[in-house]
């Protein structure tokens, strides 16, 4: 089961306002005072992103991960490496670049999905 969804502004949106006329708050003081109120679908959290890759679309898409798939994997020879002071030209400091490389990988596809071509928003 996935633990994160990730959803476009525009979609994030949509979904709360779906939402909206079934909100239910269990105390008046709890609505007085503000609660907890990250969207959340099946008990996951649904977050939005603003680089999301369809913003702005027509069409969206609706992710869905689950971390304990998911691992960050990285090259130990460009982990944070130091590669040396520098002085640029014209310049009247001194720098140092600090590179890292690495990758996000998966260790089962099948875990994580994906809803395409979400329309009418």
């Amino acid at each position: 089961m996935p633990d994160l969804h990730l959803v476009s502004q525009e979609l994030e949106e949509n979904y709360d306002d779906l939402l909206l006329p079934f909100e239910r708050h269990e105390s008046k003081k709890a609505r007085d005072l503000g609660y907890d109120n990250v969207l959340t679908y099946m008990k996951v959290p649904v977050l939005w992103d603003r680089y999301h890759p369809t913003a702005g679309d027509t069409s969206q898409s609706w992710y869905m991960l689950n971390s304990e798939f998911l691992s960050l994997r990285y090259c130990p020879e460009a982990n944070f490496s130091v590669l040396g002071f520098q002085r640029p030209v014209a310049g009247d400091y001194v720098s140092t670049p600090v590179i890292w490389q690495g990758a996000l990988t998966t260790s089962s596809r099948r875990m994580h999905g994906v809803l395409t071509a979400i329309t009418g928003l």
